[in-house]
C-alpha cells in the first residue's frame, strides 16, 4: 500500500485522496501569495499616502510599521506555502508511483481472478455432471430398491402358495382316504344288502308258490268267477259277488252329494273351458267382502264412443278421446256421475293435458298431463270427494 507523509503523518492509500489533498495545499499556497502581494501593495499604498499628508505621518507610520509586519508575515507565509507546495508535489510523485505498482498490481489480481473464474466455472460444470449422474445412480438405486421389494413380495406370495398347495394336497390325501374308505364300506354294504335281496326274493317266491291263488287263502272262498264280479266280506269271508250297489262311472249320478268337505289335495277342478282353482277361490271371497256390486258402480257394458281430435274438446261420460296432435286439452265432464268412465289416448307427444273441471283427480285438485307418448288412460269417476280415478 502506498504511504503517503503530509501535515507531519501518515494519510490516505487512495491517490485520488492524494490529489485531492495536493491541490487544496497548491490553493493555499496560491492563496497565502495573493495575500502577501496585497499587503505589499497596500504598504507601498501607505507610504504614498504617508507622503501626500504630513498631518497623517505618525498615523501613517504606524501603520507603514502594522503594513511591514504584516508584509513580513505574508512573506513568511508565502515562502511556507511554497515549501507546502514543494512538499506536495515531491508526495504527489510519490503516490503517482505508488498508484502505478497498484495498477500493475490490479491487473495481475483482474488476471488471476478471471483465471480463477475460468475454473470455478469449469468446476460447476464438473459439478452439474457429477450431481446429474449421482440423481441417475439414485434413481437407478431407488428402482432397484422398488424391483427388490417387488420380489421379496413376490416370492413371499410364491411361499405362501406354496404352503396352501401343501395344506391343499395334504386335504385332498386325506379326503381320498376316507373316500376309498367310504368306498368300501358301500361295497360291503351293496354287497349285504344284495344278499339280503336274493333271500327276500326267495322268500317271496316260496311265498307265491305256497299261495298259488286267491281261493287258496283261509278267509277266501271264490266260485266261479265270471267278468264284472268283485270280492265282498259276507260276515266271515270274502267271496265273489256281481257289484250290485254303487256307480260304475260318476258321470252316472245325477244327483252327487258329498259326506264330508271336499279336499282337491292341491289339484285344480277342470270345468271344461275354465278351471276352479284355490287363487281364484280366494280372490272370489275377497270380492265377495265388498258387498252389494250393483251400487258400487261398476260398468255394465265395454262400449265406449271414440273420438278422433286434433285440437281441444270436452269429453262426455263413455267417451274414447284419441288425440292426434300436440299441445291439445281434453276437458272432463263438468257434472260426472258415479261410474262414468273417460278414456284418452295419444299419439307421439307428451304435452296433453286433462283438465279437471271442477273436480280431483287422484285427489289432487289440480290438472293431469299425460307426459308419456303413445299412452292410453282410463279415468272412471267416484263420488265428489274421491273425483276421477285412474284406472
Amino acid at each position: 500500500m502506498p504511504i503517503y507523509r503530509g501535515e507531519g503523518g501518515s494519510g490516505d492509500a487512495s491517490t485520488d485522496a492524494y490529489a485531492s489533498q495536493i491541490a487544496v495545499y497548491a490553493q493555499t499556497a496560491t492563496t497565502k501569495a495573493n495575500e502577501a502581494s496585497a499587503s505589499a501593495t497596500a504598504a507601498a499604498a501607505s507610504a504614498t499616502a504617508a507622503a501626500a499628508s504630513e498631518s497623517a505621518v505618525d498615523a501613517d507610520a504606524i501603520a507603514a510599521e502594522a503594513a511591514k509586519v504584516a508584509a513580513e508575515a505574508a512573506q513568511a507565509a508565502a515562502e511556507l506555502a511554497e515549501n507546502n507546495a514543494e512538499t506536495a508535489e515531491n508526495n504527489a510523485e510519490t503516490a503517482e508511483t505508488n498508484a502505478a505498482a497498484s495498477a500493475s498490481a490490479a491487473s495481475t489480481s483482474a488476471s488471476s481472478a478471471s483465471t480463477s473464474a475460468t475454473n470455478a466455472a469449469s468446476s460447476a460444470t464438473s459439478a452439474s455432471s457429477s450431481a446429474s449422474s449421482a440423481s441417475t445412480s439414485a434413481t437407478n438405486a431407488s428402482n432397484s430398491a422398488s424391483a427388490a421389494s417387488t420380489s421379496e413380495s413376490n416370492a413371499a406370495t410364491s411361499a405362501s402358495n406354496a404352503a396352501t398347495s401343501e395344506t391343499n394336497a395334504a386335504t385332498s390325501a386325506s379326503n381320498a382316504s376316507t373316500s376309498a374308505s367310504n368306498a368300501s364300506t358301500s361295497a360291503t354294504n351293496a354287497s349285504n344288502s344284495a344278499t339280503a335281496a336274493a333271500a327276500s326274493a326267495a322268500a317271496a317266491a316260496a311265498t307265491a308258490a305256497s299261495i298259488g291263488d286267491l281261493d287258496s287263502l283261509s278267509d277266501v272262498t271264490v266260485t266261479t268267477p265270471s267278468t264284472g264280479q268283485v270280492l265282498k266280506y259276507n260276515g266271515s269271508v270274502w267271496v265273489n259277488d256281481t257289484d250290485a250297489g254303487g256307480l260304475a262311472d260318476i258321470v252316472e249320478d245325477t244327483t252327487p252329494q258329498l259326506g264330508g268337505t271336499l279336499d282337491a289335495n292341491g289339484n285344480t277342478i277342470d270345468m271344461g273351458t275354465n278351471e276352479i282353482t284355490d287363487t281364484k277361490v280366494g280372490q272370489w271371497d275377497t270380492a265377495y267382502g265388498w258387498g252389494d256390486h250393483s251400487t258400487a258402480g261398476y260398468l255394465t257394458s265395454a262400449g265406449f264412443t271414440t273420438t278422433v281430435t286434433a285440437t281441444s274438446t270436452t269429453a262426455s261420460a263413455g267417451d274414447h278421446i284419441h288425440v292426434t296432435a300436440a299441445t291439445q286439452t281434453i276437458t272432463l265432464p263438468a257434472s260426472p256421475s258415479a261410474g262414468d268412465r273417460v278414456a284418452i289416448t295419444v299419439e307421439d307427444f307428451t304435452d296433453t293435458v286433462v283438465a279437471r273441471n271442477g273436480n280431483v283427480i287422484m285427489d289432487l285438485s289440480e290438472d293431469f298431463t299425460i307426459d308419456v307418448a303413445n299412452m292410453g288412460i282410463t279415468l272412471i269417476y267416484t263420488d265428489a270427494t274421491n273425483g276421477w280415478r285412474l284406472l
